[in-house]
């Protein structure tokens, strides 16, 4: 199957705007904006308020908040290309509407690359693990993260090396904007790295924790061991989730380089499918973070109380 640099689907915006599915996908991307938006937030807040949660592994917590957080306020902009408005084939509005799904894509891969790390260095080195991955390190690691992918994200924004012919774009669509360079190497690489190098980490951090188990009595030790081991489970369920919501949204994508231009049509429709599950991974991480948890269960039951509390007192005082 070769590479197709170009489509031959010469009608502007043929694949574009209003069609059957677009009240569903609609109301569907509205209630994940409103869960992410709502969610994400009580995440940020609670890390950031309690002082308990403030650990290296939750200053990777806030940053995939920060991320989702994005996604959800993101999801109206993003959402209105499904409808017949005035910027839906407009070069520069395209642009900006993947700028925003690939910062969000790469950040989040990259950052639970961090995580595993975190989670490696906590199991392989226990004794050095406070020295070697303080709070301010992740904080680091954090922003270092986001500055990179703003780059790269940016960078079919102002290279033109980067961009396609934007002048004849049947929908406002990666495939359309990027060259296939970009879209293969950047995106695909980062990808495929990411999730190959997170996976290896957390192989070698069950094995290991599995073997120190065994060879650990019911002490203290083992305790930690336990305690450290939970905590990369959830990380590693945040994994699962994450590669189980953007998995199928960029293999779409990815094909869409390399089918016949016959076959875009149905790749169109496949992918307004797919982004449901990918803008629905920024709702779910707030819901395993509580359920998995306890500590940010505790938190949010605080934090929801505090709030609950606040209105009572504001409607009693009126």
């Amino acid at each position: 199957m070769c590479l197709k640099h170009e489509s031959n689907i010469s009608n502007p915006c043929s694949l574009a705007g209003w069609d059957p599915l677009t009240p569903y996908l609609a109301a569907t991307h509205a209630v994940i904006a409103i869960c992410s938006i709502l969610g994400n937030s009580l995440v940020i807040l609670a890390v950031v308020k309690y002082e308990s949660l403030r650990t290296s592994t939750n200053t990777f917590v806030l940053g995939l908040a920060v991320a989702d957080l994005m996604v959800g306020l993101n999801i109206p902009f993003y959402v209105s290309f499904y409808f017949d408005v005035s910027y839906i084939c407009e070069p520069v509005a395209c642009l900006c509407r993947y700028f925003f799904a690939l910062f969000v894509t790469i950040s989040s891969l990259l950052l639970l690359v961090g995580v595993a790390a975190d989670r490696y260095v906590s199991i392989i080195y226990p004794l050095r693990y406070p020295t070697i991955m303080t709070t301010k390190v992740a904080a680091v690691i954090v922003v270092g993260i986001f500055i990179y992918v703003v780059v790269l994200s940016t960078m079919p924004l102002g290279m033109r090396q980067v961009q396609k012919n934007l002048g004849g774009m049947s929908e406002c669509d990666l495939y359309y904007v990027v060259k296939p360079w970009y879209a293969l190497s950047i995106v695909g690489v980062h990808v495929s790295v990411t999730i190959a190098v997170t996976t290896l980490l957390y192989c070698r951090i069950f094995w290991v924790a599995w073997r120190q188990n065994r060879a650990i009595a019911i002490t203290l030790d083992a305790d930690l061991i336990r305690r450290e081991v939970k905590i990369a489970l959830l990380m590693a369920t945040i994994l699962g989730v994450t590669l189980f919501c953007h998995v199928p949204y960029l293999v779409v994508i990815m094909m869409r380089y390399f089918v016949e231009d016959s076959s875009q049509i149905d790749l169109s429709e496949a992918k307004k499918l797919t982004v449901v599950l990918y803008m629905g991974k920024s709702a779910v991480n707030p819901v395993i973070y509580g359920w998995k948890n306890t500590e940010f269960r505790d938190s949010f039951d605080r934090l929801l109380q505090r709030s609950s509390t606040r209105r009572s007192m504001s409607m009693n005082s009126c």
